[in-house]
């Protein structure tokens, strides 16, 4: 699976080398995260994409999009496009308070936290994509994200061989 280009489970020069090659700027501020300028292929909206890796392989890849208007319209268009793509979703967090339904009250509720609306796909393999809008964090920016996840493998010990 991949997201905005980059494949879930590659390699962090892997990654940085698709980054690149598509004209974006790579930083890795730390061991385990980085961040891209940019998505690795055109998905007709500029977009931030952040990857996060486990065990030295790419675990997460979030695309991160901040509209300037039309909030309420690309959220739309970005599920109805993921539902084409992986059917309906699987869990749906979709609850907008009464005052927040306009654009204007709705951009404004998504700065004070008032809406955080999200829709998952996920499969028996444990990936999952992820659908939100709002705040991840208190002091982040409201913004569209997508997430792509694959869960990290973990390493069990051979009870016999020990």
């Amino acid at each position: 699976m991949a997201g905005a280009g980059f494949e879930l489970g590659t390699d962090p020069e892997a990654a940085r080398q698709t980054c690149e090659q598509a004209g974006n700027t790579w930083t890795a501020p730390n061991k385990g995260r980085a961040t891209c300028s940019g998505a690795a292929v055109d998905l007709g909206f500029r977009a931030d994409v952040a990857i996060k890796f486990c065990s030295s392989k790419a675990c997460i890849v979030t695309v991160h999009h901040r509209p300037e208007s039309e909030w309420t319209s690309m959220l739309s268009e970005l599920k109805g496009k993921l539902t084409a793509k992986y059917g309906a979703p699987t869990e749906t967090d979709a609850k907008i308070p009464a005052g927040c339904r306009t654009e204007a009250e709705f951009v404004d509720c998504l700065t004070t936290q008032n809406v955080r609306l999200s829709f998952s796909w996920s499969w028996p393999t444990g990936e999952r994509v992820i659908l939100s809008i709002g705040k991840a964090e208190p002091e982040s920016d409201a913004a569209i994200r997508i997430d792509y996840t694959r869960p990290v493998r973990k390493v069990a010990a051979n009870a016999s061989a020990l």
